[in-house]
């Protein structure tokens, strides 16, 4: 099933809109609408997910060698991981943006090292992915929101 596309002329004809918006503007917007997305992916998986589910981090194994060693830096809970959703989110609004779906071979890049850096199971990351998936679905869909699509 191929993607459909939506250009600036098609949206601003749905809009019943004649003239162009500043690319300026447009690129503003963009830039504080995906901004708060995340801060509310961040608030929402920090205050609500991770303490529901109260699942703990991997303890890292002493013996094993890291060269960034972020373990050390993580602490709260495990459950959702919030890395996973934001990289999903931002690709694929890289991939609505500019069409391009081969940006999403970064997230399953991500999802393994946040579990190689021992800071998430395999399970927390899939959950990310699955939180980025339904907000990118509902921010920018079609159905959800035509102007963005």
């Amino acid at each position: 099933m191929a993607a459909t596309y939506y250009n600036s002329e098609m949206v601003m004809s749905h809009l019943g809109i004649d003239e162009k918006p500043d690319p300026l503007l447009l690129g503003v917007f963009m830039v504080v609408y995906m901004l708060s997305i995340i801060a509310c992916i961040i608030l929402v998986n920090n205050t609500i997910i991770k303490p529901g589910f109260g699942r703990e981090r991997p303890t890292r194994i002493k013996s094993v060698y890291r060269y960034c060693n972020m373990r050390d830096i993580e602490h709260g809970k495990a459950m959702a991981s919030g890395d996973s959703a934001c990289c999903y989110l931002f690709c694929s609004i890289y991939w609505v943006v500019f069409g391009w779906n081969f940006k999403m071979m970064v997230v399953p890049l991500v999802c393994l090292g946040r579990v190689y850096v021992h800071c998430h199971w395999i399970g927390d990351t899939i959950a990310g992915v699955l939180i980025g998936m339904i907000v990118s679905y509902f921010t920018f869909s079609k159905e959800y929101f035509p102007t963005m699509a």
